[in-house]
């Protein structure tokens, strides 16, 4: 139980493996806060796009229990419009929806 309170408090400060260090983390090298829209536009459909997210304790939850970095998973359709399963099942939305500040 210790170690899931420290792991939550990084996730928390967003330090340790959740820190947005590309030298530590993959999805640290990534795009934070925004798609830059020439990779909107390299995007096919039936793309994979992989999401962390911070602020939320069942997103915390997901990439403790699968000791991953990834806390959410998308489809993209084409069209700036993706596919994914919040908690109210499967939705096509703008892929904005999936990045945020805390994203």
């Amino acid at each position: 139980m210790l170690f899931a309170l420290l792991d939550y408090c990084h996730y928390m400060r967003r330090s340790g493996r959740f820190a947005p260090d590309f030298t530590k983390s993959v999805m640290g090298a990534a795009f934070e806060g925004g798609l830059p829209e020439k990779a909107v536009r390299m995007l096919r459909p039936g793309d994979v796009l992989f999401v962390q997210t911070f602020g939320s304790l069942l997103s915390w939850l997901v990439m403790y229990f699968t000791k991953s970095e990834i806390s959410h998973v998308a489809f993209y359709v084409g069209n700036k419009q993706i596919a994914h399963s919040p908690m109210s099942g499967v939705v096509f939305e703008p892929i904005e929806v999936l990045y945020d500040a805390d994203t």
